[in-house]
């Protein structure tokens, strides 16, 4: 069906109608936050595209729903049709590519939209015809907390609909939505089982995600306020510096990782309140139908067993350990407000503290993650953030993951190769912060 897909990211660029194209549906109408195409459909109730070789101004009439977030728009023009592939949450639901058939051509932006396009060309065959009434429905929320916070809230922050029949909300890991946004219109809270089509159905009319890729001060601030109220750890020594040390069950944790906490808390001075940090649940693990639930609570309790046998051991005359590894995500975000730094895996249990408030933190992870650079990746995700140090990679060893990611090394297990080593790194580089 396909017999070519053009890299538009080449140097010799060769389809600048389509590279202009692209370019005027995704540029953001606020700073990171609300792409062009996503705005014009919020406002309009269509979303449009040219036709790119005569120029004619088209219309989506149908959507079809590949999986979460991820979309294919569909316009005919006379004989021929033309399909724009949505990328995922991390980009902002950008326009990743465009196929054009039944001339069999392909284009897409480059790096990771070039697996995108591969993944959604073989659905574009069997599609049938649209079903349902034809209007424009915002899809919303994410079952992961972080990727809600930082790749949907600013969108919906920004957003002025005007022209949305109705808006499906999927997840809401945090809080009810309409804690965190405003958002005019009813909220039809559903799970995707409920409301995906199957894989072959085109849905008559646009179903809309909104993206953004930072996460803007005032925003972190509503979610500060918003969670303020759900603060259920008892409060801390007065005057005590206060920090968060994460532990990690699930995918990229570190096997070794008590003996790296036990080591670490030998080095703290005994003046420090540490709230140990596990898997916090979704504020809506209850709903039916939107989550795991017993994947979520066995990874919750494994961190809740690791703590409570890190607790064990610990010594008396260090430092006051609270454990808050049973916190929702909005508990977890709460205490955060109390914390002057945090020591944590690479990840979303990051997130509920640096990603909201201003607190430091250093970072571990596997080698593979730690190469990247991740420490600049992280300032450059929110609007306002404090200072990030990530254990240099050379200190920890790679040990392959499991499960459902094994041979992705994103995922990765690891373990610290000389404990005593990485731990003297850690706390020198948290004593700035909690060393009063």
């Amino acid at each position: 069906m396909i017999r070519q897909i053009v890299d538009l990211s080449a140097p010799d660029r060769p389809a600048p109608a389509v590279a202009a194209l692209l370019a005027e549906l995704n540029a953001f109408t606020v700073p990171r936050a609300l792409r062009r195409w996503q705005r014009d459909v919020l406002e309009t109730g269509t979303l449009r595209a040219t036709w790119p070789l005569d120029g004619a101004s088209l219309v989506c009439d149908a959507t079809l729903w590949r999986d979460y977030g991820l979309f294919a728009y569909r316009f005919v023009h006379g004989p021929f049709t033309l399909w724009l592939l949505t990328g995922g949450c991390k980009t902002g639901w950008h326009i990743a590519g465009l196929v054009m058939l039944p001339l069999g051509l392909a284009f897409a932006g480059g790096g990771e939209d070039l697996a995108l396009v591969h993944y959604h060309v073989p659905a574009l065959a069997a599609v049938r015809a649209p079903q349902g009434k034809a209007e424009a429905q915002v899809v919303v929320g994410h079952a992961n907390f972080a990727h809600h916070l930082w790749n949907e809230l600013p969108a919906l922050a920004a957003a002025r609909p005007t022209a949305i029949a109705r808006t499906l909300v999927l997840w809401e890991p945090i809080l009810p939505l309409d804690q965190l946004v405003d958002w005019p219109g009813a909220l039809c809270r559903v799970a995707e089982r409920d409301v995906r089509p199957p894989p072959d159905q085109l849905a008559a009319g646009v179903l809309l995600p909104l993206g953004s890729t930072r996460i803007p001060a005032g925003l972190a601030a509503r979610v500060r306020a918003a969670c303020a109220a759900h603060d259920v750890v008892p409060p801390g020594r007065p005057g005590a510096a206060a920090l968060s040390l994460s532990l990690r069950s699930m995918y990229r944790r570190p096997i070794n990782q008590l003996a790296f906490c036990r080591a670490v808390l030998a080095r703290l001075p005994a003046s420090l309140d540490v709230y140990l940090d596990g898997f916090a649940m979704p504020d809506d693990i209850d709903v039916p139908g939107r989550y795991d639930v017993a994947q979520f609570r066995a990874w919750q309790q494994e961190t809740a067993a690791l703590a409570s046998e890190l607790m064990a051991g610990a010594p008396a005359d260090g430092p006051r350990l609270v454990d808050a590894t049973l916190c929702t995500v909005p508990q977890a975000i709460a205490l955060g407000a109390r914390l002057d730094a945090y020591l944590s895996p690479h990840g979303t249990q990051q997130h509920k503290i640096g990603w909201v408030h201003q607190v430091p933190g250093v970072v571990h992870t596997s080698p593979h993650v730690a190469q990247s650079d991740q420490a600049a990746w992280l300032a450059d995700q929110c609007e306002h953030h404090a200072p990030v140090a990530y254990l240099p990679a050379a200190m920890t060893g790679t040990v392959p993951g499991q499960g459902r990611f094994a041979g992705d090394p994103w995922y990765d297990d690891y373990q610290f190769i000389d404990v005593e080593d990485a731990v003297s790194w850690a706390v020198r580089a948290l004593m700035p912060y909690i060393g009063r």
